[in-house]
């Protein structure tokens, strides 16, 4: 989920691509299929990757992510526009535009590192200064402050190189708590990432193992901050020191009454961001993008006016006596993501144009590592686009714009009229 925007490999069980609001899931649909035709495995696998929906659209993780993307899009465009070649990849340090590169780099450095292991035991969990990543704001940014940048780091079966604990760490561990303890999965112990932040809590306060929920609970408030992982370490740590113990929700949920308040205030400057960058990802004059414009921001704003009502209403799940019923009112209140059948290889639940919501980003993927092709061509077919061509998707997908029917990027490149201008791609990175 961290490096990977759009990225079709075989689906083990569930994947959620961020900011194109789609699951994929290794299940066969069927027109008509009800969630009580979902195997307990199913339901819990739905619900994991659902709850990455809900922290997209809801928490200022999500939102800042984003937003984020929707700029560095356009800074593409916009390039692309002023030159005569469309040269790819584009050195972000050297475009020279202010902040590019810095932000790109902050953006990945909240989100710390995306490890798949398991592991032995946790040496310790420590909160360094950040050398380069200082640096790099210093000399690259002109609105950085010239505050120290933290990270919170993992050290792991007595290796030196530590794991960067971020938001990738927080957003998964959350997940999977939620399925494990209310959706029956399968138990997981010392595995990045999914346990990432119960080995953060056994390390700095073992009390919190013993309420899951209030792990999630942090989980939850630590993305409402830019730096998810580094909140997440100085809530729990501030428990610890202070010897504070929470017995339940409703506990947590008052003592941080005003800390999550405090945070909402971000979330909606990312919010009144968010409606400008959706009108980038989906141009209202461009074929098919009314839809789609339409229903990501109808996301935003319902995750936002659910944050509003309830701060902590994802781990609110807890107090449910059947989560799946609330799960279930979640997707009425929430507009349905698109599913992808793994097992069929088709696009299920893209009504209208919705099948169009994940190419904005499958696009930049591709303008950041065009060596790989188009991210689009086994979505396309799963899609049925017919003009999906493997031997030009794959090394020159620009050329897609001179068919009589285009496809999904090629709408886009003649959009913003760069169809006919040179492309080289740096086949080395």
């Amino acid at each position: 989920m961290k490096s990977k925007l759009f990225d079709f490999g075989k689906i083990v069980e569930g994947v959620y691509y961020p900011g194109t609001f789609l699951i994929g899931i290794s299940k066969k649909f069927f027109d008509g299929m009800k969630y009580s035709d979902f195997t307990q495995e199913e339901m819990a696998t739905f619900v994991h990757e659902y709850i990455h929906f809900l922290q997209d659209i809801s928490t200022v993780a999500g939102g800042m992510n984003y937003n984020h993307k929707a700029k560095l899009l356009q800074l593409h465009f916009s390039m692309f526009q002023k030159n005569a070649v469309v040269n790819l990849p584009v050195d972000l340090e050297n475009c020279g535009v202010d902040n590019a590169y810095a932000q790109t780099e902050l953006l990945s450095f909240y989100e710390g590192d995306a490890l798949e292991k398991k592991i032995h035991h946790i040496n310790k969990v420590t909160c360094e200064k950040e050398e380069l990543m200082t640096e790099i704001l210093q000399s690259e940014s002109s609105t950085y402050p010239g505050d120290d940048i933290y990270q919170i780091c993992i050290y792991y079966n007595d290796s030196d190189m530590p794991t960067v604990f971020g938001s990738h760490y927080v957003k998964e561990s959350m997940a999977y708590l939620i399925e494990r303890y209310l959706f029956g999965a399968e138990e997981r112990k010392k595995e990045f990432p999914y346990n990432a932040c119960e080995m953060v809590c056994e390390y700095l306060y073992p009390e919190l193992l013993s309420t899951p929920e209030i792990i999630v609970a942090i989980c939850e408030l630590s993305l409402m901050h830019y730096h998810s992982g580094f909140e997440f370490f100085m809530l729990v740590s501030h428990l610890a020191k202070e010897g504070i113990h929470l017995k339940n929700l409703e506990e947590f949920y008052d003592y941080f009454d005003a800390t999550a308040k405090a945070f909402l205030e971000n979330h909606k400057v990312l919010l009144d961001e968010i409606d400008d960058n959706v009108n980038v990802m989906y141009p209202k004059g461009f074929p098919y993008m009314l839809v789609p414009n339409e229903y990501v921001k109808a996301y935003f704003e319902a995750g936002y006016s659910m944050r509003q009502h309830n701060h902590f209403f994802i781990s609110a799940l807890f107090k449910e006596k059947m989560p799946v019923e609330k799960i279930i009112s979640w997707v009425d209140t929430f507009p349905l993501p698109m599913f992808l059948d793994d097992i069929k290889h088709e696009l299920y639940g893209a009504i209208d144009n919705l099948s169009m919501m994940p190419v904005p980003l499958a696009i930049l993927q591709f303008f950041m590592t065009p060596s790989k092709g188009c991210p689009l061509l086994k979505y396309c077919r799963y899609s049925r686009i017919d003009v999906a061509e493997e031997a030009i998707c794959t090394a020159k997908p620009w050329e897609q714009c001179n068919k009589d029917v285009l496809c999904p990027m090629a709408i886009y490149l003649t959009g913003f009229d760069i169809e006919k201008k040179e492309f080289t791609v740096n086949a080395k990175i």
